[in-house]
């Protein structure tokens, strides 16, 4: 089984709340278009890539989904050249994906913690 890294037994999600936070503003913000849709998209790829890092998972599976998140940008980006709804689609199938792993990742984290406190989030 691959080496956890060691976090002194502390993970901190302050980051993983801000991004989370980012993204329901630029939801809530009232702007339509397809660019709305991947601009929070991205924040959730980049929310779930610190999840990733916050929750100490094993460096190889760390890289292995920076690749899969960093492919699925570009697609993202490259998909605002195609028709409105097919971004729409596209980016709200890649943010629902990229939350329930972020999700998952936050679970697996915490669960690794003795306790959970202010200093998770902070």
């Amino acid at each position: 089984m691959p080496k956890r890294p060691d976090l002194g037994g502390k993970h901190r999600y302050g980051y993983v709340l801000l991004t989370i936070m980012a993204t329901f503003i630029v939801l809530a913000s009232g702007v339509d278009g397809p660019w709305v849709r991947v601009l929070a998209a991205l924040l959730e790829a980049t929310t779930l890539v610190l999840v990733f890092y916050t929750a100490g998972v094993h460096p190889d599976y760390r890289r292995f989904v920076v690749g899969v998140v960093a492919g699925a940008a570009l697609l993202l980006v490259l998909s605002l050249l195609g028709g409105q709804e097919f971004t729409r689609a596209f980016a709200g199938i890649l943010a629902a994906l990229f939350a329930l792993a972020a999700i998952s990742g936050i679970v697996r984290g915490v669960g690794l913690q003795p306790e959970v406190n202010i200093g998770t989030v902070a």
